[in-house]
């Protein structure tokens, strides 16, 4: 196993890349606590790292990170499926219909989006299939 030790500007954009995840989406308005928010280098680095993504921009490292994250949308019915049973597990402490009501919500905004991937890369590979998986889940809820 290799230690890798981030510098604070490292940590700090890992830490935004997490938040990102949180949402799905790009997050260019967190907020964020801590002195290091509020100085000049920090502010031009999220605005560098988190800024509205571009139709030809495929190598920014928050769109790529995201479409990562979103890669099991795209991935074969019986493994989102899988995923789906693990996502279940996860709020395994909401009753039912609680969950049903929270997950229909968060599968009708992702359909609701233009795209799902922020990358071309990601779109042709992910897009259709994860769009049938969502449609089919949010089917069966």
């Amino acid at each position: 196993m290799t230690l890798i030790i981030l510098s604070g500007e490292e940590i700090i954009a890992v830490e935004h890349l997490i938040l990102c995840t949180v949402k799905h989406g790009l997050e260019p308005g967190c907020t964020f606590v801590g002195e290091w928010a509020d100085s000049e280098q920090m502010k031009e680095l999220f605005q560098r790292h988190a800024g509205s993504p571009s139709a030809s921009a495929a190598n920014n490292l928050t769109e790529i990170f995201l479409d990562l994250d979103l890669a099991v949308l795209g991935t074969s019915p019986s493994e989102y499926d899988e995923y789906a049973v693990q996502i279940r597990q996860e709020y395994i402490h909401y009753c039912w219909e609680e969950y049903a009501a929270g997950r229909r919500a968060v599968l009708n905004g992702f359909l609701a989006r233009e795209w799902l991937y922020f990358t071309d890369h990601f779109r042709q590979r992910y897009e259709m299939q994860a769009r049938k998986n969502l449609q089919r889940e949010l089917d069966n809820l």
